[in-house]
């Protein structure tokens, strides 16, 4: 899958780029949690665990207006790490919200 960072606890946030409405909640009402919280496109449930290459498990909880079906967009402390990580293409590992351990 495709995966970006964004950073919208960051000082330096940008709205519409890192975050829409309130920066410190997730479109599902979680709150952010750099290093744990992922926002991914419709197509994946709030709740679903995801496994992302040399990045570990996170979980989505967010979604944004530019991501699609095989995009994933993972929280980070600062907008600069978002933006040094730029795009990468790494795998993914799905854990749906209603699937047994």
């Amino acid at each position: 899958m495709n995966i970006t960072m964004y950073a919208p606890l960051s000082g330096d946030a940008v709205r519409g780029w890192d975050f829409a409405g309130d920066p410190t909640l997730t479109a599902s009402g979680e709150k952010v949690i750099p290093g744990e919280t992922a926002a991914a496109g419709p197509n994946i449930p709030f709740g679903t665990r995801i496994y992302v290459e040399g990045m570990g498990w996170r979980t989505v909880n967010d979604r944004g207006r530019l991501i699609g079906p095989n995009d994933i967009d993972l929280a980070v402390e600062t907008r600069q790490e978002s933006l040094a990580f730029g795009k990468q293409q790494l795998l993914v590992i799905l854990k749906l919200p209603d699937e047994e351990d």
